[in-house]
């Protein structure tokens, strides 16, 4: 699994204020690199069934935007906010829809994003690996017939009949 953000890219782009980012190093060190760690393999976790993770370097820059969202909510918390004030709704808004974002391009059925395998610039390869499914089944019209008749010939056999 890789982590897709070091501590000082997080620092440099969140717009978290940097005397909180300050106060929860000084207050919890390795709480930043550890959130980064859980959110990086989580994102790894829920898109392995659709793409090939750990991404590779240099890693697409919506996976890091995903990270910074989640983490600077996260970091909010855990440096206490007052709940009603607006910009922790707009932190929240970020946060949930950097999830939703997650949800979506791991949904092979729906999904509307497409990762590349690295960021190496516009049009690249895809990282998807695992698509939505190709072929498609149905049962004959006329299966419930050989059902039928078969538990039918079952029921005379056991001299029973039907036992509902």
């Amino acid at each position: 699994m890789a982590i897709y953000l070091t501590t000082d890219e997080f620092k440099l782009r969140t717009l978290l204020p940097a005397n909180v980012l300050q106060q929860i190093e000084v207050s919890t060190p390795g709480w930043l690199a550890a959130q980064i760690e859980a959110v990086s393999h989580g994102i790894d976790a829920r898109l392995s069934k659709r793409y090939h993770v750990p991404f590779k370097v240099p890693y697409p820059d919506v996976l890091k935007s995903w990270i910074i969202n989640i983490v600077s909510l996260n970091a909010w918390l855990k440096r206490g906010m007052v709940a009603t004030d607006e910009s922790f709704g707009e932190y929240k808004a970020m946060h949930d829809r950097a999830i939703e974002e997650i949800r979506e391009a791991a949904n092979s059925e729906t999904g509307l994003f497409d990762l590349p395998i690295d960021a190496t610039g516009p049009g690249g390869a895809s990282a998807i690996v695992r698509a939505n499914p190709q072929s498609y089944s149905e049962a004959s019209p006329y299966v419930w017939l050989d059902v039928q008749r078969g538990r039918g010939r079952s029921e005379d056999g056991n001299n029973n009949g039907t036992s509902r």
